[in-house]
């Protein structure tokens, strides 16, 4: 195939946006160079953003795709329509944004024609007030700040393209509701991918227009951000990053010492700006601090009832699970045992299901929970047998009732049966399982991680690149992402 043929899907995830979404579709599908289809992530809106999308759906039957998704966040959204796209070039916009009619044609033409991997324009502000020129002016500045004349040291995803295998093998991190950019930026770095910067192709971009919108969006980025840090902080390489990141600096102690006299320094040095400056920075600030407590407070919750079940994994392993889980979701968990009506609470309003392999334990946790959806599993292999099975995908099918098969689980949890000696079942088909069954972009965490068995399954059947966070306690909790290779 020639590289000016290259298929090109837009994906644009929507949420409550019935004021801007129409002109935003209009603008997509009115390009110089025509998509092979644009789909349109429906993430739980309103009545009225409803109405806007079957309006677009029928009046462009045959290029625009509506996907809907439950589980609220750019990050689970974008990921829901990656997983549908057929393109061979993914470009992405938000539902407040105006692109021009050339943006496809621009935006993927280095992908196209020059080779790159991924491509990021810059935006414009359409409403125009005191704090939208504000931060137009620091986003500039700090999107040239990490420009060397070629390539930025950032992802913003409001005008982005990626090459399609590239992006589904990556994939957001679900777990974020905001900053998830910067995590895709991350990782993408972790692969060698530069970002290809073109700062005259501009969208227009609604921002949030007023003094209550902005405290509100810093402090959410903030939040989002240091979820991030703390999922990726036992990674050497990231660590090695954050050292140098732009973002990342506002984390260290010495900034909130400094924040008092540095906001002085503002009215005095730069009055126009320091209005802007010191809100949104007291609003990231507290956004940081709130989220750090609250975790801390989550630590504190899970190591009491971890004493009241008496449940064998350490707070770290549990504390990376649970802030995976965002209910309602669909929660499918190898292995019953003393968490297991824990894992069902945190699911609450949601579907939690229980794959077990031993009859003692079928029976306990009946009496315990009659309620929970729990299933016995036949395994069939032993810890000696997995070097022979590991290249025999035909071999490490489990049967499973069809309420299983058919369900897009959003949190795959492999902690059982049990792999600890020869002669037990080891989590082979587990494994392998979890990752058919998790949706794409859906997390599949693996217990005991530093074992041999479930280090090498995982990494053959879920991927080396995959892995997002390593928590470590009495053993190691690895979480992947489930990426389409």
């Amino acid at each position: 195939m020639k590289k000016s043929a290259l298929k090109i899907s837009v994906v644009v995830p929507v949420r409550n946006a019935s004021g801007t979404l129409a002109d935003c579709l209009a603008a997509v599908l009115d390009q110089t160079e025509k998509p092979h289809e644009v789909i349109v992530v429906e993430n739980d809106s309103d009545r009225e953003t409803r109405s806007v999308i079957d309006d677009f759906r029928k009046r462009y039957p045959d290029l625009l795709k509506v996907v809907h998704e439950g589980i609220p966040g750019r990050a689970s959204a974008r990921n829901a329509g990656i997983a549908r796209t057929q393109g061979d070039i993914i470009a992405m916009t938000d539902a407040d944004c105006i692109v021009p009619k050339n943006w496809l044609e621009r935006i993927t033409h280095p992908i196209r024609e020059e080779g790159e991997s991924a491509v990021m324009g810059f935006e414009e502000p359409e409403l125009e007030n005191y704090w939208t020129r504000m931060r137009q002016k620091e986003d500039a500045e700090f999107a040239y700040s990490t420009f060397d004349g070629k390539y930025a040291n950032h992802v913003d995803t409001k005008n982005f393209a990626i090459r399609a295998d590239l992006m589904k093998r990556t994939m957001f991190d679900p777990e974020l509701l905001a900053y998830e950019d910067w995590d895709l930026f991350l990782r993408l770095a972790k692969k060698g991918v530069k970002i290809r910067f073109l700062p005259d192709v501009i969208v227009r971009h609604r921002h949030n227009a007023s003094f209550g919108e902005l405290l509100k969006t810093q402090y959410t980025r903030a939040r989002g951000m240091e979820r991030a840090f703390v999922a990726h902080w036992n990674d050497p390489s990231f660590r090695d990053h954050y050292k140098e990141d732009a973002s990342a600096r506002s984390h260290r102690f010495w900034n909130f010492i400094a924040f008092i006299p540095w906001s002085v320094w503002q009215l005095v040095v730069n009055p126009t700006k320091a209005a802007f400056r010191i809100v949104s920075d007291a609003a990231w600030k507290a956004g940081l601090v709130i989220e750090s407590i609250s975790l801390r407070l989550v630590r504190l919750r899970i190591a009491i009832v971890r004493k009241l079940l008496g449940i064998q994994m350490e707070t770290p392993e549990i504390l990376a699970v649970f802030r995976a889980i965002r209910p309602p979701m669909n929660l499918l968990v190898f292995g019953a045992g003393n968490d297991s009506l824990f894992w069902r609470e945190e699911n609450r309003n949601g579907r939690t299901v229980f794959l077990e392999d031993e009859e003692a334990w079928l029976d306990r946790i009946r009496k315990q929970c009659p309620a929970l959806e729990l299933y016995r599993v036949d395994y069939g292999t032993r810890v000696s047998d997995w070097r022979t099975l590991i290249n025999h995908p035909d071999e490490l099918e489990l049967k499973l009732p069809a309420a299983i098969r058919e369900t897009a689980w959003d949190v795959v949890l492999v902690d059982g049966p049990q792999g600890y000696a020869p002669q037990k079942p080891g989590r082979m088909k587990s494994i392998f399982e979890a990752s058919r069954l998790a949706k794409p972009g859906g997390s599949v965490f693996i217990h005991d991680s530093e074992r041999e068995v479930e280090k090498e399954y995982g990494e053959k059947y879920l991927g080396k690149e995959s892995i997002v966070e390593e928590a470590v306690g009495r053993a190691v909790m690895r979480r992947y992402l489930r990426i389409l290779r």
